[in-house]
């Protein structure tokens, strides 16, 4: 799978950092990724296979259909060597549970761990990603420093009806929520405060696709200037905006997603 690493790389890329990404994919499938991610410094996880997803958006993009081809391939502390070390920060957004040695979390507790999605409690059913066993993701919430989910993700998650209890749940734990609901607005939790971002309004929407990758990135690049979780917010929420009115990956600069953040509010 190698998508998500294209679309948050490229967005972190664009944005001005200069990101490291591992990559799990079969051989066959390397051009793809040599097209793709060529620019990035990434390193190759060799897998007998590569996961497919077909996506299918509904009228509502914030609704979508998601078919699968998958063979697990279960990433631990050995795949990805010693080197890895060498990191403050590290991000797993896997597809699935099986996807990441839940042991690998505890093995890295050390790092500013980032989870990204539902991953950690999403299993493949006859084609389908289908989310089960909430307590096995939950037992990881002590080693993750910033958790990103969506709206619907957190209630599954803590297996509350909810959201501020959902809330008040997960941010026993981890340092950093961040919780989305689509082109409405997210929440940027901290230490015990919580900040509201609305989202913003695109002018056209062509591809929804890696949004939420694009809010990831745009967050992370943004934190490494300022502290303050709204203007990190809303940076995000702007990038993402930015990527749904084009194909492929973010190509908004920092300075053009700053502009437009700038230009919405006169």
């Amino acid at each position: 799978m190698w998508s998500i690493p294209y679309y948050i790389g490229k967005a972190l890329q664009t944005l001005g950092n200069s990101p490291t990404l591992y990559v799990s994919y079969a051989d066959k499938d390397n051009y793809r990724v040599q097209e793709n991610i060529s620019s990035i410094n990434h390193i190759h996880i060799p897998s007998t296979s590569t996961i497919t997803v077909q996506l299918q958006y509904h009228e509502d993009i914030n609704k979508r259909t998601q078919q699968i081809s998958y063979l697990p391939h279960t990433l631990t502390y050995e795949d990805i060597g010693e080197q890895i070390e060498d990191y403050d920060v590290i991000v797993f957004w896997p597809l699935f549970y099986y996807d990441v040695d839940s042991k690998l979390f505890e093995q890295l507790a050390h790092k500013r761990l980032i989870l990204g999605n539902f991953g950690m409690f999403t299993y493949e059913v006859d084609g389908m990603m289908v989310k089960q066993y909430p307590e096995r993701a939950r037992a990881l919430l002590p080693y993750i420093d910033t958790l990103f989910l969506d709206e619907d993700e957190l209630l599954f998650l803590t297996e509350e009806k909810n959201i501020d209890v959902a809330i008040d749940y997960v941010t026993q734990y981890v340092n950093i929520l961040v919780v989305t609901r689509g082109s409405y607005w997210s929440i940027v939790c901290k230490q015990g405060k919580r900040y509201d971002i609305p989202a913003f309004k695109p002018k056209q929407i062509v591809d929804p696709t890696g949004s939420g990758d694009t809010y990831l990135a745009a967050f992370l690049a943004k934190e490494q200037e300022t502290d303050d979780y709204v203007v990190i917010g809303r940076f995000a929420a702007m990038a993402a905006t930015c990527k749904i009115e084009n194909l492929w990956p973010l190509s908004a600069t920092k300075d053009q997603v700053e502009k437009r953040i700038i230009d919405y509010n006169l």
